[in-house]
Order: C-alpha cells, then structure tokens, then sequence
C-alpha cells in the first residue's frame, strides 16, 4: 500500500507565488516540463500529482473568505488543483502508453481516441 503524499508548505507557498507571478500558462507548461523531465525516475508521480491536487481542492474549500484577498488566494488555489489533476491525467496516459500503467479508480478511463466513435445513451 502506498503512502499518500504530503506536500510541504513551503511547496505550496512556491506553487501560488508562481502562479501569481507567471500566470495559470505559464505555470503549466513549466510544471509539465519538470513533471515529465523526471517521468522515468519514478513510477508512482501521476499519484503524487494526485495527491497534491486533493490537497489544493482540500485547502481551497477550507479556506474562509473573508475580503478579497481571500477569494484571490481561493481562486489561485482552484487553479493549481486543477493544473496538477491535468498534469496526473497526462503522465497516467503516458504511463500506460510506455506499458507501466495500472488499474487505478482515481483516474479517467478513456474509451476511444476516436472523435467519429458512437456514443451511447
């Protein structure tokens, strides 16, 4: 059983600084660009990534709006749960594309790459 991650709050810290710093893109493409640089060290990173994001919903949702600072720092809080959930669906798929996927009920289940696939009702 696999030992859930607890991102430091430090981490966090840096995270919504850069966030607020380079906005929701750029942020992405340079956490998608570490994420995957460092793909073949570990084997478990979409779940890290995973826990993070339950983390940020965790922290937004706790987080009592008092003014609009508050709302700001809620929204950034949003945005980076949402950032690190993408980041896990990716490396999840790429996972099972370089053959190491698993069978975990914490990501999507795609069904067909196929735009023109029937859809059933």
């Amino acid at each position: 059983m696999r030992k859930p991650y607890t991102i430091p709050e430090q981490e966090i810290e840096i995270l919504i600084n850069g966030l607020m710093e380079h906005g929701d893109e750029e942020t992405y493409n340079r956490m998608r660009d570490k994420t995957f640089f460092v793909i073949d060290k570990k084997d478990d990173l979409d779940e890290m990534l995973m826990d993070m994001y339950e983390t940020m919903i965790v922290r937004a949702r706790e987080l009592v709006v008092k003014n609009e600072k508050d709302k700001e720092l809620q929204n950034i809080l949003y945005q980076l749960a949402s950032i690190l959930r993408i980041l896990a669906h990716e490396l999840y798929r790429t996972y099972i594309k370089n053959g190491k996927g698993r069978d975990n009920e914490r990501f999507i289940r795609l069904v067909s790459f196929n735009k023109d696939a029937p859809v059933t009702t």
